[in-house]
């Protein structure tokens, strides 16, 4: 069924007004594995402790194909962070293809720029080339266990298959269980030229030499290995293999890239020996254990059926193509087909790519912070030398280093002097150490990286005539260039009301804050006309522009929201849950809500120390200093919320902070102070609260943390101190913030 995007968005429209008079989340039942069945109408989500109610779940939320896709943006798609596979049928041929890339794959000549000498690559495509003619096709994709499965069928018979990427092995696993007629089906593996994707826009630049020609053998116990060298030196490798077990087929296949070393081969090949030596049962066992692992650190129904698949197969999509420890994605996720961006784009892609991971607590699929973390030295050495003792910048696109030809633009001077791109990459590591609370991605990541992207905008700040601080021309992304860009005036005001968060939060004294605070005090206004927010300073929104950067002004976290002026002084953008504190914090004081007990941050033991769900973490949604989240019980969600679409508002006792309503509608369009917090469900707002509660309506139910109870009719009530949290926090309406 295809759907417009006007036809997407007037659902969106018509649900929200519905939720007005249920005032309740609802999800639809599982549909049946052969097909829909009759409608039984909505059930509330009471459950999902077990395995089978997740499996339920998710299958009802399944895309499926009833014809073989024609391309692969009607596929299938599969992933670990690495390895990606888009499942859909060879172009003018008949057979089935399996598009075989990874992130790492890419070429090492920097000096040819990020669109040319750094891009990605392509690997190749496993084609299943069936006996007969392909008629039909019936393929699933099962959310819960990240699998493909389904039916090819021939004018000689059908082949059952079953295709993964396994998440710890990354390999790419296929078995086939062919008819009498297609029993002598065969698999092929095309590798792909080492030629940069971007061909289909321009010819290469003088002077780049093309990569050889893959070498292809194959060893004595029947695995087959590709061998692509490259000119800069390293090699990409694929092996695969094939074995039968009973009646069925098994094809496993890995990828491995090195530079500038040549070790790629011996570890692509023993990644497929060691596959092929275990059991397909035991290979499923592994793989599935981490999905089903994922999926339960959050839950979301919406009260609509489409909705929601989307939400749930976008949520997917995401674990598919991110891991905390892989590549940063590039533009195309872990897939590679054509296209004139091979590469990572810093000026909207990278930061929109992981947004959703904070609010759906999935930190794990989080490659920001450790991407710039490791490669701060690029990021120095991105800008001209004289700004490189105090400064750092991002290039408009790199490679997963951070690595390209050239500098970051100079304002002012330069043709596109695109300079905001790293702050606003630091905002995602501010709501990574928000969502975390752990004090080294705030003290080893952003405050070092902060304030060096802010003093390259220092550099070029000036005092006009009217007494103000302002910008000289720098550049909107993909729009144009001004001055007092308002692209770089939000990212300006945040970083520096963001440092001076961190020197509080970290109890050190940084030599900057007389300027940071006098920056915004003095900062010039966003540029406005009648049209609403400019470009610039003399330059109107005035074209279709499908980048919202110059709006970024209007974001809570960057200072502003509907119901407040369009030109705070100092604006409260942090997205905080509280008001703005004054006096010093410890490193036993969490930043929003005082003491935390045992005067430590949690940090857990690993990479970065990010505190998650399962442990004990404060919770900045609630206002918990520190409980257990649901998590720590067997099978329950570590935050689980359910879509009201009525604006609601609630009051308990403070002490049973707990879960949250999602919206709120502004009734005042006048700046005011507003004191209010989540409560329980089913009480009326505070009065003054600016929120309006439906009459009788609940705030969004959810699994009750250890220890709570429901009574019935009423929304979960946890314990004292319980921590449940919510998804996409942009959404939510919690704490004390002044308007």
């Amino acid at each position: 069924m295809g759907v417009s995007r006007r036809g997407f968005l007037g659902r969106v429209a018509a649900s929200a007004a519905a939720g007005a008079a249920t005032g309740m989340g609802v999800a639809e039942p599982a549909a049946a594995a052969d097909g829909p069945g009759p409608a039984v109408g909505p059930v509330a989500v009471t459950g999902m402790r077990t395995d089978r109610e997740w499996r339920d779940f998710l299958a009802a939320q399944d895309p499926r194909w009833r014809r073989l896709p024609r391309a692969w943006y009607e596929g299938p798609f599969l992933g670990n962070g690495l390895l990606g596979s888009i499942v859909y049928r060879e172009p003018g041929a008949n057979a089935l293809r399996f598009t075989v890339h990874h992130t790492e794959v890419q070429d090492h000549r920097p000096e040819f720029g990020h669109n040319w000498g750094l891009a990605r690559l392509p690997v190749g495509n496993l084609l299943l080339r069936p006996v007969g003619a392909i008629t039909g096709a019936d393929l699933r994709l099962d959310l819960w266990n990240a699998e493909i499965s389904g039916t090819v069928t021939t004018d000689k018979g059908s082949i059952e298959l079953r295709a993964l990427v396994h998440n710890d092995r990354t390999l790419l696993l296929v078995t086939a269980t062919a008819s009498a007629g297609e029993r002598d089906f065969r698999w092929e593996f095309v590798p792909s030229p080492a030629v940069n994707p971007r061909i289909v826009r321009e010819n290469p630049p003088e002077g780049l030499e093309s990569n050889p020609d893959p070498v292809i053998t194959r060893e004595p116990d029947g695995t087959g290995v590709v061998v692509q060298p490259l000119v800069a030196g390293g090699q990409t490798v694929t092996a695969h293999r094939e074995r039968t077990v009973g009646g069925e087929r098994v094809y496993v296949l890995s990828v491995a890239h090195s530079h500038p070393g040549i070790d790629a081969e011996g570890r692509a090949g023993t990644a497929v020996r060691k596959a092929s030596a275990l059991p397909v049962s035991s290979l499923l066992r592994t793989h599935r254990e981490w999905w089903h692992r994922f999926y339960r650190k959050s839950f979301l129904s919406v009260p609509d059926g489409m909705l929601q698949s989307f939400y749930w197969i976008q949520l997917y999509k995401l674990a598919s193509g991110a891991r905390e420890h892989a590549p940063i994605m590039a533009t195309t996720g872990p897939g590679l087909e054509s296209t004139p961006w091979p590469a990572v784009w810093w000026n909207l892609n990278v930061q929109l790519e992981y947004r959703a991971v904070h609010g759906s607590n999935h930190l794990e699929l989080d490659a920001v912070p450790r991407t710039l973390a490791e490669n701060t030295d690029t990021l120095i050495g991105a800008l001209r030398p004289e700004y490189r003792s105090d400064s750092a910048g991002v290039r408009r696109a790199t490679d997963a280093t951070c690595d390209s030809s050239g500098t970051v633009a100079v304002p002012g001077v330069s043709s596109t002097p695109e300079v905001g791109n790293l702050p606003w990459a630091l905002h995602n590591v501010w709501l990574t150490y928000r969502h975390t609370m752990d004090r080294g991605v705030l003290e080893d990541v952003l405050y070092p990286l902060l304030r060096r992207a802010t003093n390259y905008y220092l550099h070029f700040l000036y005092e006009g005539e009217d007494g103000r601080l302002h910008l000289p021309t720098t550049h909107s992304p993909e729009y144009g260039n001004a001055p007092d860009c308002n692209y770089d005036l939000a990212l300006l005001r945040w970083s520096c009301t963001a440092l001076l968060e961190a020197t509080e939060l970290l109890g050190v004294r940084d030599t900057l804050e007389p300027k940071w605070r006098e920056v915004l005090e003095k900062l010039t206004d966003y540029p406005v006309d009648d049209n609403g927010f400019m470009i610039g300073a003399g330059v109107p929104f005035a074209k279709s522009h499908r980048h919202y950067s110059d709006m970024l002004s209007v974001y809570r976290s960057f200072g502003l929201s509907r119901c407040e002026s369009a030109q705070p002084h100092s604006p409260n953008g942090l997205g905080r849950t509280g008001p703005r504190r004054t006096q010093p914090r410890g490193s036993d004081t969490h930043p929003v809500r005082g003491p935390i007990p045992g005067g430590r941050f949690p940090v857990r033991p690993g990479h970065m120390g990010t505190a998650r769900g399962g442990g004990e973490a404060p919770n900045h949604h609630s206002g918990g200093a520190g409980a257990p989240h649901a998590g720590a019980v067997p099978g329950v969600p570590d935050r689980t919320i359910t879509l009201t679409r009525s604006a609601q508002g609630a009051a308990s006792p403070p002490e049973h902070h707990h879960t949250i309503e999602l919206t709120r509608r502004c009734t005042t369009s006048a700046p005011r102070a507003r004191s209010w917090s989540a409560r329980s469900a089913g009480a009326a707002a505070p009065a003054g609260s600016g929120c309006a509660a439906s009459p009788g309506s609940r705030a969004a139910y959810a699994t009750p943390c250890a220890g709570g109870s429901r009574s019935p009719g009423s929304a979960a009530r946890p314990p004292p101190g319980a921590t449940w949290a919510t998804a996409w926090s942009s959404w939510t309406c919690h704490g004390t913030r002044r308007r």
